[in-house]
């Protein structure tokens, strides 16, 4: 797991979720994901999952009960 600030990456069992589309399955699994663009992104090397041309990051607060 990778922390950066207010975010957190998951490993890769979540990423292949993303790459797989499955977005809802993962929202289930880990809680909400907040998706940026570049400009939006202090770190974009950090926030690894893609989707529909976004970087997205599970929020710490929001999944605190799965850490």
């Amino acid at each position: 797991m990778i922390e950066n600030g207010s975010f957190t990456i998951e490993g890769n069992s979540g990423l292949e979720m993303i790459l797989a589309g499955k977005t809802r399955e993962l929202t289930d699994l880990f809680g909400d994901l907040e998706c940026f663009t570049f400009s939006q992104i202090t770190s974009p090397g950090i926030c690894k999952y893609r989707i529909s041309g976004k970087h997205c990051c599970r929020v710490i607060s929001k999944a605190s009960n799965f850490l």
